[in-house]
């Protein structure tokens, strides 16, 4: 940092120290927007200060770009940061990353925040919009799904149980609301609808992340073997499409890919403007070919 941005950053530490926290969030921000690099305190500075003003929704913002950062140093902060901005699903999901002792502390904060969600009307209404998510066009299906992590976990679970099934729900969200139960370690089994349009039973505690799948971990070799020293660019947007794929064939990777280097070829070719998908192989067209009308209809 500059002379001037230190003395910036310093200013900014010493306003929220005073509570005089306005003027606070316009110091770190201002920092947070012009360092490449943003160092820790401004991090830290701006999220604590934007609570402080109630923009919880900027902050949790903050919080996504650098959640890593959060869940290994501002675990405090980070929980504190998703319940005022209601994120009650992402605050479940963090208990398996703290000890047992934080985890007594995190239920009784849940347990405060899911009381007070069980009063909100605007809780209720998204828990209604949620449960019947089919009968919404699915452009517009995105929103409610967002908004559906501000449910206590009850609701959310209750709403996701029928949007699994529902053929009418885009398979994007089915395939996150399933990895959502596996997060959440749910160990009852649920009945879920997959790209085949068939009903599968599946007990999500028992499935696999995408990113620990022998498939993914063999694209993912064949792609830093190929390109990781000549083409970064090509590699991270590899990555994505390879990812977006995977995570549409979840819970079944393993199984519908029997050859990755074959599919790692299509990949690579999808890049191409002159790709015909009716080139590809029977057995993987199959799957591509849905795929690609199920994201065109996330935008149509």
């Amino acid at each position: 940092m500059t002379d001037s941005q230190l003395k910036l950053l310093k200013k900014a530490e010493t306003d929220y120290r005073r509570k005089n926290y306005s003027a606070a969030v316009v110091g770190f921000s201002q920092l947070y927007n012009e360092l490449e690099v943003v160092p820790d305190p401004v991090v830290v500075g701006l999220t604590s200060s934007l609570l402080a003003v109630k923009r919880p929704n900027e902050a949790a913002q903050i919080v996504d770009d650098h959640f890593s950062f959060f869940s290994q140093h501002q675990l405090s902060l980070l929980v504190q940061t998703l319940l005022q901005a209601q994120r009650l699903l992402d605050v479940q999901l963090l208990k398996q990353y703290v000890t047992d002792t934080e985890q007594i502390k995190l239920n009784e904060q849940l347990s405060a925040a899911e009381t007070r969600a069980t009063k909100d009307a605007t809780v209720q209404r998204v828990a209604r919009q949620f449960k019947h998510l089919g009968a919404v066009e699915i452009p517009q299906q995105q929103a409610i799904v967002q908004q559906a992590e501000r449910l206590t976990l009850k609701l959310y679970r209750a709403g996701v149980e029928v949007n699994l099934q529902d053929a009418d729900v885009s398979p994007v969200w089915r395939a996150q609301m399933l990895n959502n139960l596996m997060r959440l370690k749910v160990t009852n089994p649920v009945s879920f609808r997959f790209l085949d349009n068939k009903l599968y039973q599946v007990t999500p505690a028992q499935l696999q992340d995408v990113s620990e799948t022998v498939v993914a971990q063999i694209l993912e070799q064949q792609l830093q073997d190929q390109f990781g020293q000549k083409d970064p660019i090509k590699v991270q947007q590899l990555q994505q499409m390879i990812q977006t794929v995977l995570q549409l064939l979840f819970p079944f990777v393993d199984q519908i890919i029997r050859d990755p280097a074959q599919w790692f070829t299509v990949f690579t070719k999808m890049q191409e403007p002159d790709f015909d998908i009716q080139t590809v192989a029977t057995e993987i067209r199959r799957w591509l070919l849905p795929i690609e009308q199920i994201l065109q209809a996330l935008v149509n």
